[in-house]
């Protein structure tokens, strides 16, 4: 990463083929970076520059055919509603935390 000030014009150029490496995340490759901010030295000024140029990885999502055709059976199975009754919702209900108070508005 280059930069030039000419006048008032801050000048950055940087090689897009270039690679610093693939983030910590794991979610990106770092192209080109100032690793947090610098100071671009401008006389009489405190001007500061944190520049990040990433590419974000894009991850292929596979895709599972489904089957031709299903039996009539097996749709019907799952096509049939079925009643569950359980306790569980109440003993969430009973142990579920209070609601905090809510701030006063100004």
């Amino acid at each position: 990463m280059k930069f030039s000030i000419t006048g008032t014009k801050l000048t950055i150029e940087i090689d897009l083929a270039a690679s610093q490496g693939v983030r910590k995340s794991g979610g990106s490759t770092i192209v080109d970076s100032t690793r947090g901010n610098m100071r671009l030295g401008v006389p009489g000024r405190d001007l500061r520059l944190g520049l990040n140029l990433y590419e974000p990885i894009v991850v292929p999502v596979a895709v599972v055919a489904a089957p031709a055709a299903a039996p009539a059976a097996a749709v019907a199975v799952v096509a049939a509603p079925v009643a569950v009754q359980t306790a569980a919702p109440v003993a969430v209900q009973a142990a579920a935390r209070p609601s905090r108070p809510r701030r006063a508005t100004r």
